[in-house]
């Protein structure tokens, strides 16, 4: 993630992305969350289990290794509805 994310540092000046992450806790137990569980099933039958995941209250640092910086962290009940209206 941090390789991709430093390749998007790289582009021109007032570049954004928007990306999705999965919160470490889904990955490493150490969280429940509703639909977890299905999920991490539903992409290792998929054959591109989530290896990685990030706690949010180190997003920013995460990015700013990349040379990026951090505009806002919402929720997934958020982005659905403004990146996936029809959701």
């Amino acid at each position: 993630m941090l390789r991709v994310l430093s390749e998007v540092a790289r582009c021109a000046a007032c570049t954004r992305i928007v990306f999705t992450y999965v919160h470490r806790g889904v990955i490493d137990h150490s969280q429940a969350f509703s639909g977890g569980d299905r999920i991490l099933r539903n992409v290792r039958e998929l054959g591109e289990p989530w290896t990685f995941g990030v706690l949010p209250e180190q997003l920013d640092e995460l990015v700013g290794r990349a040379g990026l910086t951090l505009c806002e962290d919402m929720g997934a009940d958020d982005y659905r509805v403004r990146y996936l209206p029809a959701w």
